[in-house]
């Protein structure tokens, strides 16, 4: 059963790829001639063209043969986000969708789902050729694990490196990502940094903070771990807020630099600043992860670390993936770039 699955999945593929040399209304090719030229088996044709036909692909006339449809395949790809309030999500769902546009023959929706509900489920009764999860804020079981090998359709996971498993996936190359962050605070003089954990210690979020911690040490700087503990849909500015205020009103403020592993709670950490009468950037420089259009709104608008054209680099991987059926993993790292904003400056030199 099994086989017979991915021999239809690879003949399905293949027969998307050879339906683009055809003009629409063509004649395509005979039954005989796919089970010949692809060498598989009549059942297996049969369920392919089935799907194709039920997909607008290609018609089957009664004792006429086979006709193309369409000059190309017409392919449904769904953004599945998590439905916490953030508009980083719906922003991310219209950038896929520009993206997607760019190119030929697809149909693209976004879809919000209850990050408190089994996601496996909701993949598995998603109608699409391709799937880019946002993976909630919880480490994936090896069960899920599992699930998602077994998957025939494209399911691609964001946010998490899924290579060893063999699993289509995007994920911050957070080597580079704490290099650039750091070397940021280094150019602008600042060797006292501090670093707010305002998202779950998962993943990528988990992988940021240790390079961070370690590449900050490795360039002899002092650098302070300031978690929030935060869970699973529960962190907002005003968690960053309250941890970030406990901190000052125990330690005052031992750095210079402040780095919050997410833009959004940028907002909480610079409101308790203010309330200690500590300036941005005067006296702290701060550096966001993400939310690059809302916090060019704070005051002082913050600099963020943003992941650069990911988008559209999945979309492309993606349609290789269509066209050319031995396309094999993909496996994207995203490499983040920092927009500087008013909320980082250069550390004064005393005047003797």
């Amino acid at each position: 059963m099994v086989r017979n699955q991915q021999q239809s999945e690879n003949l399905y593929r293949k027969l998307c790829v050879e339906v683009r040399r055809f003009t629409p209304g063509a004649r395509f090719h005979t039954v005989r001639e796919i089970i010949d030229n692809f060498d598989t088996s009549r059942r297996v044709v049969d369920a392919v063209l089935d799907r194709m036909e039920r997909r607008g692909i290609v018609e089957r006339r009664s004792r006429s043969g086979i006709f193309v449809r369409t000059t190309g395949v017409c392919r449904k790809i769904v953004h599945l986000y998590p439905d916490w309030p953030s508009e980083e999500c719906k922003s991310k769902t219209e950038r896929f969708r520009q993206a997607f546009e760019k190119l030929e023959g697809y149909e693209f929706s976004g879809l919000p789902f209850n990050y408190q509900h089994e996601l496996i489920p909701i993949i598995k009764g998603c109608d699409a050729d391709a799937i880019l999860v946002d993976w909630p804020a919880r480490p994936i079981r090896p069960d899920e694990i599992a699930e998602l090998a077994m998957l025939r359709t494209l399911v691609v996971v964001m946010g998490r490196d899924l290579r060893d498993a063999s699993i289509n996936c995007v994920f911050s190359d957070t080597g580079y990502n704490a290099l650039v962050a750091v070397n940021c605070f280094i150019r602008h003089g600042h060797r006292k940094l501090a670093f707010l954990q305002a998202e779950p210690a998962v993943g990528g979020n988990l992988s940021l903070q240790q390079n961070v911690l370690l590449y900050a040490k490795a360039c002899g700087c002092e650098i302070l771990n300031i978690d929030c503990h935060a869970t699973d849909g529960d962190y907002a500015p005003e968690q960053a807020y309250s941890m970030m205020n406990g901190f000052l009103d125990r330690n005052g403020c031992p750095f210079t630099g402040l780095i919050v592993n997410s833009g959004y709670a940028a907002k909480g950490a610079l409101l308790a600043l203010a309330e200690h009468e500590i300036r941005v950037p005067e006296d702290v420089s701060l550096i966001g992860i993400g939310g690059k259009a809302a916090t060019r709104l704070f005051n002082p608008p913050v600099s963020v670390l943003y992941a650069c054209n990911e988008e559209q680099k999945v979309a492309v991987a993606v349609d290789c993936h269509f066209r050319k059926p031995n396309f094999g993993l993909i496996a994207i790292a995203v490499h983040s770039v920092i927009e500087p904003r008013k909320s980082i400056q250069k550390i004064l030199k005393e005047v003797f």
